[in-house]
């Protein structure tokens, strides 16, 4: 299976909402099938400012095609933001481990915050999700609120300005709905740190499990630079080799 080769893009579809576009690139056909969770490590061929590939989550795959959902941060981001359809791209990956799929009476709770639906809309489409938990700064950085609707029809939408669905943050719509919910234990999520944060904090000893895919800096995306270490409750781990899914138990927010 060959997880290194040169890929080309098929499109680049600026969103609406600024600064957020999806590309879409061919794959070489013995690449392994992409699991939800996992990332690759993309870069221009001929870049050498920045000259290390950005981490990218796998936002779906198709049809041959992979997607990736990117949000314009700096100079690797904008270089690729400016690609056009025929242009070339160097792809490390799938990389990392991902979220596991369960049967269907077990299906998770997804929990989204921001651009974690980069890392979840895979899943969701795949295999659906017993509900779905959507929060945003604002109405206009819920993407792909439409399509996750096709997949789920028990979606929670939380915006901190109150623009869509209720005021405030996410979590708090998803502690009432375990209130109620005493058979649903089992939580995929992606977000930012300070939302892992508060989920274990607030979900302490109530039995979940949860697990989150974090983010990080990363250099070379197969274990060996040692750049994207966290500190979990036993040592240190590499957020590209043994994760980048983690429990949320094993997390260290000291």
């Amino acid at each position: 299976m060959n997880r290194s080769f040169i890929s080309e893009v098929i499109t680049r579809q600026p969103l609406q909402e600024n600064g957020y576009y999806t590309l879409t690139i061919s794959v070489d056909p013995n690449m392994p099938i992409p699991l939800p969770g996992q990332f690759c490590m993309i870069k221009t061929p001929e870049s050498i400012d920045p000259m290390l590939g950005r981490p990218f989550c796998v936002f779906d795959f198709e049809d041959g095609l992979m997607t990736f959902l990117i949000r314009i941060m700096g100079r690797g981001t904008a270089l690729l933001s400016k690609l056009n359809v025929g242009d070339k791209v160097s792809v490390l990956g799938p990389l990392g481990n991902g979220f596991t799929e369960v049967k269907d009476s077990q299906l998770p709770i997804s929990v989204i915050g921001g651009m974690g639906i980069a890392s979840l809309y895979m899943y969701i489409k795949r295999h659906g999700s017993s509900a779905v938990f959507y929060g945003a700064k604002t109405a206009g950085e819920l993407l792909f609120l439409g399509d996750i609707k096709k997949y789920c029809d028990n979606i929670f939408i939380s915006t901190d300005d109150g623009s869509s669905g209720d005021r405030g943050v996410i979590l708090d719509s998803l502690h009432r709905y375990l209130l109620t919910t005493k058979n649903q234990k089992l939580i995929y999520s992606c977000g930012p740190h300070g939302m892992y944060k508060a989920m274990a904090e607030r979900f302490k000893g109530m039995g979940l499990d949860i697990r989150v895919t974090l983010e990080t800096n990363m250099a070379c995306g197969i274990g060996g630079c040692l750049g994207c270490v966290v500190k979990l409750n036993t040592g240190f781990s590499r957020v590209c080799k043994e994760g980048p899914v983690f429990d949320l138990g094993s997390i260290s927010f000291e």
